[in-house]
């Protein structure tokens, strides 16, 4: 006999909603936080300028993403991922780029060997990726609901534990650093509470903001960014050093070409 409840209506998970579920659970948490204010002024005008030039529609996310890369080509614990008790290490930076959507999980595009890719580059590919994501997500959704319908919770859950948390599956998924940006201006800040890989960059809205330059208060295109890492592989003093130069490449973003 069912217990007593004062809900109105409960209803069963799906196969689906089950396996979203237990991918969550089993993804890491992140080890530590440190957010910053990031001036985005000097980015803008340059990505302006680079349209003129090149006519192609970059934008600050591109530069974002560009930005990660140089910061990484600098920075080995930031090609590096944990399984178990092994350190895996990558020749090339994949970086992960989630793609805002209204699902639980929000699919995630990797730019491969991300430290060859021009400005240009990246943009073609962030928009290529962008528009077969949500498909390719539903489609391994569907396929994963499959797989798992008839097995038993605690099996389920190990499995999708085993699959999500090996090294090559969450290089391939998730690259070995991330961006998360939502892309809205009234947004502050946002902090995912999960990391796949060795670093995550959670980048607020981009907005007008009174900041002080040489002692006076200007409106400067700033956002608030937070880097979110993993610590068996970053420590947090190098994490600070990494932030600043991430800073410093989107602050003077001439060096980004």
């Amino acid at each position: 006999m069912p217990a007593p409840t004062s809900f109105s209506e409960i209803t069963e998970m799906d196969g689906a909603q089950r396996a979203l579920l237990d991918i969550l659970s089993s993804v890491r948490r992140p080890d530590g936080y440190c957010c910053t204010l990031v001036d985005f002024s000097r980015a803008e005008a340059f990505r302006r300028q680079r349209i003129e030039e090149t006519g192609v529609p970059i934008t600050l996310i591109d530069m974002t993403l560009r930005a990660m890369a140089i910061t990484a080509i600098h920075n080995e614990p930031m090609k590096t991922l944990v399984s178990g008790y092994k350190i895996y290490r990558s020749e090339g930076i994949d970086i992960g780029c989630s793609i805002a959507t209204d699902t639980l999980i929000a699919p995630v595009i990797v730019f491969r060997d991300a430290q060859n890719l021009t400005l240009e580059e990246i943009h073609f590919q962030r928009l290529a990726m962008t528009k077969s994501a949500v498909e390719e997500q539903e489609k391994n959704m569907a396929q994963l609901a499959k797989m798992t319908r008839f097995l038993p919770d605690g099996v389920r859950r190990r499995l999708i534990n085993k699959y999500v948390n090996n090294a090559e599956n969450r290089k391939n998924l998730g690259g070995t650093i991330a961006l998360s940006a939502i892309e809205l201006d009234d947004m502050e800040w946002m902090c995912p509470a999960h990391i796949g890989g060795a670093m995550l960059l959670s980048l607020g809205g981009i907005k007008a903001r009174p900041i002080v330059v040489d002692g006076q208060v200007e409106a400067r295109l700033c956002a608030l960014a937070t880097f979110m890492i993993d610590q068996r592989v970053i420590h947090p003093m190098r994490a600070m050093r990494v932030f600043r130069r991430f800073r410093r490449a989107l602050e003077n973003p001439q060096k980004m070409v």
